[in-house]
């Protein structure tokens, strides 16, 4: 549910914003949503470390009830914004901070064996192809025909019952490797009767800064989160500004986009079914060779395509989704078997410090050069960097589990 919320609220979010204030200029468009956009991210670079240590200290439980509840609350009253600046862009900033919570967290790492992590990456992006390609079919035609404010409210009613249901049926890890059960151990008895829960979420920061520190193969995780999710833009504005800005009937910009994104959920869901068994048996060296190739190959392709004709756009999104699916494939791997014993929270929330300072520097080549390059240049960048990171990585030893 979270990861049909969270691309729900990535495509449809320019949507909003150029109907509900009306702007019909494809420049002003671009540049106010870069601009929300990078506000957001630049609040959730700040915060997400903090946000981490929260997840040790309240528990896997109480926190993720308190994120759908909350994201149903102001998913419902969203379309409603009468102020770009003010409500519309406030409620962009917190949605952005839980939704970021919601798919980035230590579950995995918590409740599954080391030697079963690359089957259980693969079955959680099952369940967000699953949300990915249902959000478009489901809600871009349905606002393409009946109204934005109504495909809001039907979210946010999904939400509200999703957090209600998690709060019942979700228990907290008894991995004694986390710090949930870590605060339990004879060891830390001592130590947790003298302190408060303060004392407690910002030594779990202190730990969880040292841990990213001190690790190699973290160190790495850190500068591919950076150059990975830098593809968060594409899904969040790359596509849709690309297809809006060169399809000028809007009825048909809607139908493209629906059809270019279902059919790279898709085709991202059907490529997983094989890793099932083999993502734990490939090299990860070799994955990440092949992803990043892979993408920096379809990031370049815009500058050889026509871009007013609309196959050749909804191909290269197609290609381009499958080249982000890969890259995170195979940074999830690499990071998830290299995971802090503790502090783990905290460690996460370093990890979207990283990722959250690249996008935003990616989205600032978007606000800044796009008039220069264009879109399609602010793709080649994204390649170019892609590449450097396979020379980057030759200097770790990614293979390490």
């Amino acid at each position: 549910m979270g990861n049909l919320a969270v691309t729900f609220f990535g495509t449809t979010a320019n949507i909003v914003l150029k109907t509900q204030f009306g702007l019909s200029n494809d420049e002003e468009l671009i540049k106010i949503s870069s601009l929300i956009y990078m506000m957001t991210v630049i609040t959730l670079a700040v915060v997400s470390p903090f946000v981490g240590g929260l997840l040790d200290v309240l528990g896997r439980r109480n926190w993720m009830t308190i994120l759908f509840l909350t994201t149903a609350v102001l998913c419902a009253i969203l379309p409603y914004s009468a102020r770009i600046w003010l409500d519309f862009t406030l409620i962009r900033i917190i949605l952005h901070v839980e939704n970021n919570s919601m798919i980035n967290n230590t579950l995995i790492a918590d409740y599954v064996k080391n030697e079963s992590i690359g089957k259980a990456i693969i079955y959680n992006n099952f369940m967000r192809y699953l949300g990915n390609f249902m959000s478009p079919i489901l809600f871009l035609n349905l606002i393409a025909h009946t109204s934005i404010k109504i495909s809001y409210n039907i979210i946010a009613l999904l939400m509200f019952l999703t957090g209600i249901f998690l709060f019942f049926s979700l228990r907290e890890p008894q991995d004694p490797q986390c710090i949930i059960g870590s605060l339990k151990n004879k060891n830390s008895i001592t130590n947790q009767k003298k302190q408060d829960k303060i004392s407690i979420y910002w030594s779990n920061i202190r730990k969880g800064f040292y841990e990213c520190k001190n690790n190699q193969i973290l160190i790495f995780c850190i500068i591919q989160n950076f150059v990975v999710r830098m593809g968060v833009v594409l899904g969040t504005n790359g596509y849709t500004l690309w297809i809006l800005s060169n399809i000028k009937d809007e009825k048909q910009a809607f139908e493209l986009l629906a059809f270019s994104l279902a059919l790279s959920c898709g085709l991202n869901f059907l490529i997983q079914i094989p890793l099932i068994k083999l993502l734990d048996k490939i090299r990860p060296r070799l994955l990440l060779l092949f992803a990043q190739l892979f993408r920096a190959s379809s990031l370049l392709m815009p500058l050889f395509i026509d871009v007013t004709n609309p196959r050749h756009l909804s191909a290269n999104i197609v290609l381009m989704s499958i080249g982000n699916g890969m890259a995170n494939i195979a940074r999830d791997i690499i990071f998830q078997k290299n995971q802090a014993a503790q502090s783990r929270g905290a460690v996460l929330g370093f990890m979207d410090l990283f990722q959250n300072i690249g996008i935003i520097f990616y989205l600032s080549i978007f606000t800044l050069f796009f008039r220069i390059i264009g879109l399609e240049g602010c793709f080649a960048v994204l390649g170019i960097f892609d590449l450097i990171l396979i020379a980057v990585s030759t200097k770790f030893n990614v293979n390490k589990r």
